[in-house]
């Protein structure tokens, strides 16, 4: 009996982790149309913190709430901050850019998802499974249409490839393969804790 897991033989294992991909852009295709909602119109819309490049600095070393509440916030989002800064000045007040921008880290995270599975040990098939799976899962409706939780997406895909750079690092050989990988994990690891504070969960992952 075959494998249901195992991909036909005439289909590219690189072409066959497409289909998670294509699967999530059409069905997250009408995002652009959503807004600035709740938080966001506070801290995007209205943020004129956010909209002059000159304040970039400045919201990288300041906490999230920065200049939108008398009370500070213990938040350090430093890299959400930061790329909201960034996108204004090619996006300006249309809020599609944004989540364009969005969807296309949560897509990174479908990928992450097939590569580590990869990683593991799965077959290219049961890749594919997992990262539409990842894909349709509930949860990721709210974060990846919602621009105020941009730091959910954001950090899940940077645990994601967090683990895939340590699982290559694992595994490689040469100085150069090494470099890459190490590269790789801590770049995303920074990322991850840059972006919301639920990623030191991969630290103790990292050590078991």
């Amino acid at each position: 009996m075959s494998n249901p897991l195992r991909l036909p033989g005439r289909v590219p294992a690189w072409l066959a982790a497409l289909l998670p991909l294509l699967l999530a852009a059409i069905l997250y295709r009408d995002v652009v149309t959503f807004g600035f909602l709740s938080d966001a119109e506070l801290l995007i819309a209205h943020n004129a913190y956010i909209k002059d490049l000159r304040y970039l600095w400045a919201n990288l070393t300041h906490d999230y709430f920065w200049s939108q509440s008398r009370t500070g916030i213990p938040y350090w989002r430093p890299f959400t901050k930061g790329s909201w800064v960034l996108e204004y000045q090619l996006f300006g007040p249309w809020a599609g850019g944004f989540l364009l921008v969005q969807l296309a880290r949560f897509l990174l995270g479908i990928a992450g998802v097939q590569v580590l599975a990869r990683r593991l040990g799965a077959r290219p098939g049961f890749a594919v499974l997992c990262g539409v799976l990842y894909a349709l899962h509930p949860a990721a409706i709210d974060p990846t249409c919602l621009i105020m939780a941009r730091s959910d997406v954001v950090s899940a895909t940077a645990v994601i490839w967090t683990l895939c750079g340590y699982s290559l690092l694992l595994a490689a050989r040469t100085r150069r393969q090494r470099a890459a990988a190490l590269a790789l994990h801590l770049g995303s690891l920074l990322v991850g804790l840059g972006s919301k504070e639920q990623a030191i969960a991969v630290l103790p992952v990292l050590v078991l």
